[in-house]
């Protein structure tokens, strides 16, 4: 049967079931209700060699697993080799020496140049340069950052967050939930470890070790955005620029480079905050744009 009673575009759209809902009530999770979330990160120092050499070597193991050859790191040597081809414009002949070759270089990469690259995505060899915060205050949209020396850093942010959360709980009848663009993978793991390795608690409403998944009151656009698909990864500045957003990935600084341009002469932390601060603010209008969502009726 093919449906040609009316034109798709006559038919009035209005707004349906959201996006985001409440497993307890059923409810849609409105922007009130949130915390929203992101943080910079580089490697703990400008240089290798400032590590001890018992970390250092702990580092060079994990680079060897990280290249080792085995079914589940092919997919980390074919990156490289695509990696290679963007620099290397000459590389014409694509064959099983080439990728050997490629492989052959990873494996034998100076550390310090992969500590420079890296480290910043390691709880253990890393730390946190700013964490951003975005929430609803009087109806409007605001965020507020915390930088500085990492342990003053999450101090600040331990007592910030937590006076936050219980305006939000007073406010929504302790409805509050933390939102994040991969926040689960990355954030709030980064964040409890280096708050341990600080010898601070993390708030319990962002580490909740015992609670079962569905009760945990932590938003991933990222885990929400791959809609089952293991593969269906993308980043925060790809879905930005498919919605038609603004985003931070576009201007000077981005997360990649964070390592570089934080060690660097040019770092202004005017810039890191307005960088972190954007990512915020990219999330809540994804979250806004799934939760406008239309249904044709």
């Amino acid at each position: 049967m093919i449906y040609t009673n009316k034109k798709v575009s006559e038919l009035k759209s209005e707004v349906g079931r959201t996006f985001f809902l409440n497993p307890k009530n059923n409810m849609p999770i409105k922007a009130d209700e949130c915390i929203f979330l992101d943080i910079e990160t580089v490697a703990n120092y400008d240089d290798y060699n400032k590590l001890s050499p018992e970390l250092q070597k702990r580092f060079e193991l994990k680079l060897d697993r990280w290249t080792n050859y085995d079914e589940s790191a092919k997919s980390k040597i074919i990156d490289a080799f695509f990696h290679e081809l963007e620099k290397e414009s000459n590389i014409t002949d694509i064959n099983p020496e080439t990728l050997l070759k490629i492989y052959k270089n990873q494996r034998t990469e100076s550390p310090a140049a992969r500590y420079r690259e890296i480290a910043g995505l390691y709880p253990e060899y890393a730390k946190i340069i700013c964490i951003s915060l975005g929430f609803k205050k009087n109806g409007e949209f605001q965020t507020i950052s915390f930088v500085g020396d990492e342990l003053e850093l999450l101090m600040n942010f331990q007592f910030g967050i937590n006076k936050l959360y219980e305006r939000i709980s007073k406010e929504n009848n302790g409805n509050v939930w933390v939102v994040g663009h991969n926040i689960n993978f990355f954030d709030i793991p980064f964040i409890t470890k280096r708050m341990s390795l600080n010898g601070l608690i993390t708030p319990y409403f962002l580490h909740q070790p015992f609670q079962q998944p569905w009760n945990k009151k932590v938003i991933d656009t990222a885990s929400e955005w791959r809609a089952g698909n293991a593969t269906g990864d993308a980043t925060l500045d790809t879905i930005a620029l498919n919605l038609g957003f603004e985003s931070s990935k576009q201007g000077a600084v981005n997360g990649e480079s964070m390592g570089k341009y934080y060690y660097s002469d040019e770092f202004d932390i005017k810039e890191l905050v307005s960088y972190c601060e954007s990512d915020v603010t990219t999330v809540y209008n994804l979250f806004n744009y799934l939760q406008n969502l239309k249904q044709v009726i």
